[in-house]
């Protein structure tokens, strides 16, 4: 036989629910008026949705610079009282890695890409310590990239956390615009138009990419 609870306490409980599941009703029906509303400008409008595109991306970058520190504060608070997740999630990385790995990046290799590179891979500025230099994988090992040479780049700790798990294609959404091109110039010259570059990352809609940004398309390093 279950705690006695009190009449007030589970009339209190069942109006919670009721109320919990009115707003997510209304939820729904907002999120659904905005996402047929969105639709018609997608159809009617691509300039103007590629405005508001743009406008949110830039939104979400000053958000993120303004509120970096206290994010990454906030993310080794939570690991620090989530260790066995952190373990966990450590764990599935490592067994994606060991799955897609080619043979071609070793630690050697690895160690060698970071002593030759100089500057970031995404954004292009200059390495001023060893410890800022990071390995991203191009296509997340999450969205099914491999563990190799092709799909690594040399990129600070700044970049590095921005992509984190997004796929190449919100990449080049979130990255600063006069980055962009080069970012996708980098893109093309590891994986090209076609072949492999149909992965589960989505990226076969980066075509209509290409004309977006070509501002240091240029110049752009094998690794970083």
């Amino acid at each position: 036989m279950g705690d006695y609870v009190r009449k007030a306490e589970r009339e209190h409980r069942a109006l919670m629910l009721r109320a919990d599941r009115e707003a997510r009703r209304v939820q729904r029906r907002y999120f659904n008026a905005l996402l047929l509303k969105w639709n018609r400008i997608v159809l009617t409008s691509p300039e103007v949705a590629e405005e508001i595109r743009e406008e949110h991306a830039a939104q979400s970058r000053k958000y993120y610079h303004q509120n970096l520190q206290r994010s990454r504060r906030k993310s080794s608070t939570y690991k620090a009282a989530h260790q066995e997740g952190a373990i966990l999630c450590q764990e599935i990385r490592t067994g994606r890695m060991k799955a897609t790995d080619d043979g071609t990046l070793t630690v050697p290799v690895v160690r060698k890409l970071k002593a030759q590179a100089s500057r970031c891979a995404y954004c292009d500025n200059p390495f001023v310590l060893a410890g800022e230099k990071q390995t991203d994988h191009m296509i997340a090992l999450c969205h099914g990239g491999e563990h190799s040479m092709r799909n690594v780049v040399i990129v600070c700790r700044r970049c590095n956390g921005r992509k984190a798990r997004l796929t190449y294609e919100q990449w080049l959404d979130r990255i600063e615009p006069q980055h962009r091109g080069r970012a996708l110039a980098l893109f093309n010259m590891r994986y090209g138009l076609g072949g492999k570059a149909h992965q589960d990352d989505a990226v076969g809609s980066l075509v209509e990419l290409v004309a977006v940004g070509a501002t240091q398309a240029n110049s752009v390093p094998t690794w970083g």
